[in-house]
């Protein structure tokens, strides 16, 4: 019979999960990223084309994609000057 702290341990399953515990905790001290879980890699799924193959219920390949992207870069662009532009003309050309 082994007592710990006055209780009796005999029988007792706590010894042998404390015991787990302890060299759990050793390994950990000695190297923190033993424990880590492995991270899921995280497939990016461009959600953006899937929405306009949607929309459309058609497949889209990656060079029509690309030229797609680049069309509303461009538009996006030339949106944004413009309007820097007409804010310019309003701020000076005040009546």
């Amino acid at each position: 019979m082994s007592q710990v702290n006055g209780y009796d341990r005999s029988g007792d399953d706590k010894g042998c999960v404390d015991d787990e515990f302890k060299q759990k905790s050793l390994k950990l001290l000695a190297d923190p990223c033993k424990f880590k879980g492995k991270t899921k890699v995280v497939k990016k799924v461009d959600r953006f084309k899937l929405m306009i193959e949607y929309k459309f219920n058609n497949e889209i390949n990656n060079t029509t994609y690309k030229h797609i992207l680049q069309t509303i870069h461009d538009e996006l662009i030339i949106s944004s000057i413009i309007d820097n532009i007409i804010n310019l003309i309003e701020t000076t050309h005040n009546p």
